[in-house]
C-alpha cells in the first residue's frame, strides 16, 4: 500500500471509536425508538467531518456511497405501508446509516489501514474480556448472549484476525497460532455459532490458500473434531449447539415439534423457531412479490396469525435476503442485490489489477475476493434484520473504494 501523506492518527482513531462503538450494549429508549452510543458518535462525526475545512483532503464520495441510496430510500418509504410512526423510526434509522456511509467515505483518504485493523483488533478483544468476565460474574460458565450488541464481537474478532494475518509480515504473526487456539475454544464456549463456522470458513480459505483439496481435507478433519468434541462433552448445551452445526441438515423440524410438543433430537427452539418463520415467510412474499408487505410488517402479521404459539415462536426472518424480499419486495431485493453485485465486481477488478502490478499476493486475493464477501453474506444471511446486517452493507459497498485508494490504483485506470 502507498505511503500517504494525508493519513491521520487523529482520523484512524475517531474511525476505530466508531466501529468499536456498535459492540457497546448500551441503549437509550424513548417512547418511538431506541438510541445507541454508536448513533450519536455517528452524527458527531458526521457534523465534524462536513464542516472539515481541510482542502487537500477534499474529494468526492465514493461510488459506493451512492449504490446504498436507492436501497436505503425504497426501505424507509416501505415503512409507510404500515403507518408514519414507522416511517419516521426508518427514516430516522436511514440517516444514521447515510451519515456512517457519509463518515467512512469522507475518512477514506486519510485513514492508516494497517492501524485501524490492529486497533479494531485490540479494541474488540478488550470487549470480548469484559463480555466474557461479565457473563462468568453472573455465573455463566459458556453461551455468552446476555449482551445483545456485544455478543457478535466473536465474529468480529474471527474475521479482524485474518485481516491482521493478510496485511502483516510472517516476522509479526509469532503468537497468532496460540492466539487462535485460545479464541477458537473461547468461541465455542461463547455459544456463538455463526461465529464458530466463520471462523473455520477463513482458517480453512487462509491456511489452505485456496487449493481445493487443502479444503477438502482441512474440512474433513474440522468435521471430525467438532464431532469427537461432542461426543466427549456428554450432554449439555456446548455439545448441543456443535450437533446442530455437525447434523445441521437433521435440525428446525418444527413439524415434528407441532405433533409431539418434543424438539427431535439435536435440535433446538431457536433453530425450529427460525425454520418456521423462514417457511411462513414463503407465503407472505407471494401475497404481495413486486413491493412487499412493508418494513417491519412480517413480525406484525406473523404474532397476529400465530398469537397461540409459544413465544419462543415470535422470532423475525433469520435471513436479511429473506427478509428484504418479503417486506420489501423485488424491487427493494434488486436494489439491494445490486451494492452487493456492483462491489464484488468492482473488488474482483481492482484486485486482479493489484495482482497485475504485483501490489498483492495471491493469498490476499482469495481474502478479499472470497474470505471476506462469503464471511459477510454468511452473516447477514443467518442474522435478523438489524443495526449491524446494515452496517455490513455500507461495509460491503464501500470496500472496492477503499481498495482502490489504498492500493494506489486510482491513477493506473
Amino acid at each position: 500500500m502507498k505511503e500517504n501523506i494525508l493519513v491521520s492518527n487523529k482520523d484512524t482513531t475517531i474511525l476505530s471509536i466508531l466501529v468499536l462503538s456498535l459492540f457497546v450494549s448500551v441503549r437509550f429508549t424513548t417512547p418511538g425508538f431506541i438510541i445507541r452510543p454508536f448513533d450519536l458518535l455517528t452524527m458527531l462525526i458526521f457534523f465534524y467531518a462536513f464542516m472539515s475545512q481541510n482542502k487537500i483532503a477534499e474529494q468526492k464520495l465514493s461510488s459506493g456511497f451512492f449504490y446504498l441510496l436507492p436501497f436505503f430510500i425504497f426501505h424507509s418509504l416501505s415503512a409507510l405501508m404500515i403507518d408514519n410512526k414507522n416511517f419516521f423510526r426508518e427514516f430516522l434509522q436511514v440517516m444514521i446509516f447515510i451519515g456512517f456511509a457519509f463518515n467512512l467515505s469522507h475518512f477514506k483518504t486519510s485513514i492508516d489501514c494497517k492501524k485501524i485493523i490492529i486497533n479494531l483488533l485490540l479494541g474488540s478483544i478488550c470487549i470480548m474480556v469484559f463480555s466474557i468476565f461479565y457473563h462468568l460474574y453472573k455465573g455463566h460458565l459458556m453461551g455468552w448472549k446476555e449482551l445483545h450488541d456485544t455478543r457478535i464481537i466473536f465474529t468480529v474478532i474471527s474475521v479482524l484476525l485474518f485481516a491482521y494475518l493478510n496485511t502483516t509480515e510472517k516476522k509479526e504473526q509469532k503468537i497468532i497460532p496460540f492466539f487462535l487456539t485460545v479464541f477458537l475454544v473461547l468461541v465455542l464456549l461463547s455459544g456463538e455459532r455463526k461465529a464458530l463456522l466463520v471462523f473455520f470458513f477463513l482458517f480453512i480459505m487462509h491456511y489452505s490458500q485456496g487449493n481445493i483439496l487443502k479444503i477438502i481435507v482441512i474440512s474433513i478433519l474440522i468435521y471430525i473434531f467438532l464431532s469427537l468434541l461432542a461426543d466427549y462433552l456428554g450432554e449439555g448445551e456446548l455439545k448441543v449447539k456443535i450437533n446442530t452445526i455437525t447434523n445441521f441438515l437433521n435440525t428446525g423440524n418444527y413439524q415434528y415439534y407441532f405433533n409431539t410438543g418434543l424438539l427431535s433430537e439435536n435440535d433446538t427452539y431457536s433453530n425450529v423457531a427460525r425454520v418456521f418463520a423462514f417457511s411462513v415467510s414463503k407465503d407472505y412474499f407471494l401475497e404481495n412479490p413486486i413491493l412487499g408487505l412493508g418494513t417491519n410488517n412480517f413480525i406484525n402479521i406473523y404474532r397476529y396469525e400465530y398469537f397461540y404459539l409459544p413465544k419462543i415462536f415470535w422470532v423475525g426472518i433469520h435471513n436479511e435476503f429473506q427478509r428484504v424480499l418479503v417486506e420489501n419486495g423485488l424491487v427493494g431485493l434488486f436494489f439491494y442485490l445490486l451494492i452487493w453485485y456492483k462491489s464484488w465486481t468492482k473488488t474482483r477488478n481492482i484486485i486482479n489489477q493489484a495482482l497485475k502490478y504485483g501490489l498483492m499476493s495471491n493469498l490476499q486475493y482469495k481474502f478479499c475476493t472470497y474470505s471476506i464477501y462469503f464471511a459477510c453474506m454468511f452473516y447477514v444471511g443467518t442474522e435478523a434484520t438489524s443495526l449491524r446486517s446494515n452496517i455490513i452493507l455500507i461495509f460491503i459497498s464501500l470496500l472496492p473504494d477503499y481498495l482502490k485508494y489504498h492500493l494506489s490504483l486510482e491513477k493506473k485506470n
